[in-house]
């Protein structure tokens, strides 16, 4: 089960902020859970078909914040600049891959017409 979310700081907490300060608590557990769960999505669209790549890019958004909260965690511990490039990694591919997500809901949203 996820952990609810934790309240936000002040009220212009942006979305950026309060995904990773979530990340940055939910347990390593639930971190690893999400990540399993995010592959077995994508081999599930690799397997059943390309058209559904939305679902395999909200997944692998999803497992690239489970994957910064782990880094975090292991941040906590070891200070090596790998480990904030990483995490840097991981920030930009998640926000590339939800943009995508995005848009391939568009192109759900307007129909058949409008694929790519």
């Amino acid at each position: 089960m996820i952990a609810a979310p934790l309240p936000p700081t002040d009220s212009s907490e942006s979305l950026y902020a309060a995904v990773t300060r979530w990340a940055g608590h939910a347990s390593r557990r639930q971190l690893e859970g999400i990540l399993l769960a995010g592959a077995a999505v994508i081999v599930v669209v690799a397997v059943t078909g390309i058209e559904r790549w939305p679902f395999a890019s909200a997944a692998g958004s999803l497992m690239m914040i489970a994957l910064w909260g782990l880094l975090a965690h292991a941040a906590d511990t070891d200070h090596r600049p790998a480990l904030r490039l990483a995490k840097a990694a991981a920030t930009g591919l998640g926000m590339a891959l939800a943009v995508l997500a995005a848009v391939g809901l568009l192109f759900w949203i307007l129909g058949p017409s409008w694929k790519l």
